[in-house]
């Protein structure tokens, strides 16, 4: 028994340095380890059996909205690459995964045109596959990343300050690439530089993924259609995805558009 109270010990002191997300799957899957483990004689009893079991509700984010004052007061500091992320993000309503493996071969300037599979619905049966047709701002964000001058075949890039450890050069796609890791932790470093949000609470702080949020609340505030925002911010639906044949080799993309001008945001942007 005090062995049994030691091992459960040690699985509740594992899981609780975890995040509630990531303490739920871990917990399952050591449920069911030891399950195995006992049915096969390896052990007598479960000792994750005796942790304590969090349900989804406890994983609802405590994080708030970004609001437009505080977009600005980031956009202030933040570096010229970060700006530029920033920009597509809120127009486009890409993931940091998507928008981070941007490729130039992806973009169209003959026809304004962005293709973009989406990378977190690849396992679906039915992934997302977008493109964007741009409007005169996003267009004049994408076309600032080609100019930049950086030999990087990556929209999102940025030269580093000093060389990269050889280990940590392996691990990116490209040297001048940003990792979407990198990505969150500028923002966030930008964001607490800021001063916005001050008055939050660090768990509550709005992160670069929410910026979806806000450039979905501003197309929603200018009058565009729920289907509209899916399609373009990439919410993967059945629904959505019935324009598609069945029976075909290769499916065409879904065509979307981001021309929504956002004056309140960049007013140094292009307008119609």
């Amino acid at each position: 028994a005090v062995a049994q109270g030691l091992a459960a010990q040690q699985m509740a002191g594992f899981l609780n340095t975890l995040s509630v997300s990531a303490y739920i799957k871990h917990r399952k899957l050591l449920l069911d380890l030891f399950a195995f483990a006992g049915h096969q004689g390896y052990v007598q009893s479960n000792p994750v059996a005796m942790t304590l079991a969090k349900s989804d509700s406890q994983r609802q984010k405590k994080r708030k909205r970004h609001t437009i004052e505080g977009f600005h007061a980031i956009y202030q500091v933040a570096e010229p690459w970060l700006q530029r992320a920033m920009d597509i993000a809120v127009r486009s309503l890409q993931r940091e995964g998507d928008l981070t493996s941007l490729h130039k071969d992806q973009v169209n300037l003959e026809r304004g045109t962005i293709r973009i599979l989406q990378h977190k619905t690849k396992q679906y049966r039915e992934p997302v596959y977008i493109e964007i047709q741009m409007g005169p701002e996003l267009e004049a964000v994408i076309r600032a990343c080609l100019g930049t001058g950086i030999p990087c075949p990556y929209l999102i890039h940025r030269r580093p300050l000093r060389q990269l450890p050889a280990n940590k050069r392996t691990n990116k796609r490209h040297p001048f690439a940003v990792t979407e890791d990198y990505l969150s932790k500028a923002f966030a470093k930008a964001r607490d530089q800021s001063g916005a949000y001050d008055d939050m609470k660090p768990g509550e702080k709005p992160s670069f993924h929410d910026l979806r949020a806000l450039g979905e609340w501003l197309y929603e505030k200018a009058g565009y259609s729920a289907e509209y925002i899916n399609a373009l911010g990439g919410w993967a639906s059945n629904k959505m995805r019935e324009h598609y044949g069945e029976g075909h080799e290769e499916k065409a993309p879904k065509v979307v558009q981001a021309g929504l001008s956002f004056p309140e945001l960049t007013p140094n942007l292009p307008r119609k």
